[in-house]
């Protein structure tokens, strides 16, 4: 600790060894007119090589104080008395690294259901899959959240985080999640309905997400639109459906809208602006509008046919694990259009479009097996897939699969 004084002209100087962080007293004389004022109290601790000071008057000659010192913060008092020829001048001052504040996280509870859904992620994507459907059971069980309701249903139905797939349970959440008004519950409900051939219902349903704000539950309801399913066929309410998801911004539903209007189909034909639309949703991870844009490329729909640049989009849709991008991008291997030709390449292909829900992709990776064609020959994976793209609608694929004895 220093202290230091003055009277009458006379300077005095005390001195105590004090740790950092703890209080230090000064004494000193300053002098001048009478009346310590804000600019004397400044320059006091000016001069204690104190900067960015900052006053506060708690009373005559008294004053609060927080400063740095060598860049550290430090606070204080400052008090001084007497007259300008006999000034006491006494100080305090506290100097050392603020603590920061702890910061506490909060729990998954009824109260931050939130919370639960984040933790829920962090499991899943460690594969702690039990643990992510705990966290998840109290948002949506307890707390009533309807997002946490859809992502429960969406591990399960696709087996996220190591969770073995269950579909029938995967429904009911969607379906919970659709009646606490969650846009997505209400389209993956809708998409279930759908597989199911329950057309009608399905349609229901994603014009329900569509009305909630959900981009998707338009991009799915204008896709019902324009193939007539559980409604009349209707391209121009289609185009003005993708424009509504389009707008929430759902870059799937940018690339349908950019598909119909390329093709002058349900709105006036503009090649230009249908290529942009399908360019910026592509850009956008949008797969199917890489694939589609592929297509029209490849059919000379926008100018002269150019196999090279389809293909890399189909490559392209793959990439965003879209099972017809990777389909299209095996036919153009087999083909040897746009690259040098390769059924080796394709077969890998057809294997991820396979994987990505194509099932021309299972059918023809079947028939590969089967014959032996850009792999090995063998019959029982070739009935394993035939049986796969069977299940998801392909009647040939029943066919082939039948023909199979082992």
């Amino acid at each position: 600790m220093i202290v230091t004084s003055s009277r009458g002209g006379r300077f005095y100087l005390t001195t105590r060894l004090a740790g950092a962080g703890t209080l230090v007293a000064l004494v000193l004389t300053l002098s001048g007119c009478s009346g310590p004022s804000d600019a004397d109290a400044m320059v006091a601790l000016a001069e204690r090589n104190l900067a960015s000071i900052k006053l506060t008057r708690t009373g005559a000659g008294k004053w609060m104080y927080t400063a740095t010192k060598d860049g550290v913060p430090c606070s204080g008092s400052i008090t001084m008395s007497g007259s300008a020829s006999s000034r006491v001048t006494s100080v305090t001052e506290s100097c050392g690294a603020v603590e920061p504040v702890p910061v506490v996280k909060p729990t998954c509870s009824k109260a931050n259901p939130e919370v639960c859904r984040d933790d829920a992620a962090s499991k899943l994507k460690a594969k702690k899959g039990k643990e992510a459907l705990a966290l998840l059971a109290v948002a949506c069980d307890e707390a009533s959240s309807a997002e946490a309701c859809n992502d429960w249903g969406h591990a399960l139905d696709n087996g996220t985080g190591g969770l073995e797939v269950d579909a029938k349970r995967a429904q009911e959440l969607f379906e919970k999640a659709c009646d606490l008004k969650s846009a997505h519950g209400c389209a993956n409900r809708g998409l279930g309905h759908a597989a199911a051939k329950e057309l009608d219902k399905a349609f229901a349903l994603f014009g329900k997400a569509c009305e909630l704000g959900g981009g998707s539950g338009c991009y799915h309801l204008g896709w019902a639109l324009r193939r007539g399913e559980g409604t009349k066929k209707d391209d121009a309410k289609a185009v003005e459906s993708f424009d509504k998801g389009c707008a929430k911004g759902y870059a799937n539903a940018c690339g349908a809208k950019g598909l119909l209007i390329a093709q002058g189909q349900g709105a006036p034909k503009d090649a230009v602006l249908g290529e942009k639309l399908l360019v910026e949703a592509c850009e956008k991870e949008a797969g199917d509008a890489c694939s589609n844009l592929g297509h029209l490329i490849l059919d000379g729909k926008l100018g002269p046919s150019d196999p090279v640049r389809a293909l890399g989009l189909f490559e392209k849709a793959c990439a965003f694990e879209f099972g017809s991008g990777c389909f299209s991008a095996g036919v153009a291997y087999d083909a040897g259009k746009g690259t040098t030709k390769s059924l080796e390449k394709g077969e890998e292909l057809y294997t991820k479009a396979c994987g990505f829900g194509a099932e021309d992709g299972c059918y023809n990776s079947g028939i590969n097996h089967r014959d032996g064609t850009g792999t090995a020959k063998d019959p029982e994976k070739a009935r394993e897939l035939f049986d796969k793209a069977c299940t998801m609608g392909a009647k040939k694929a029943c066919t082939e699969r039948d023909r199979i004895k082992l």
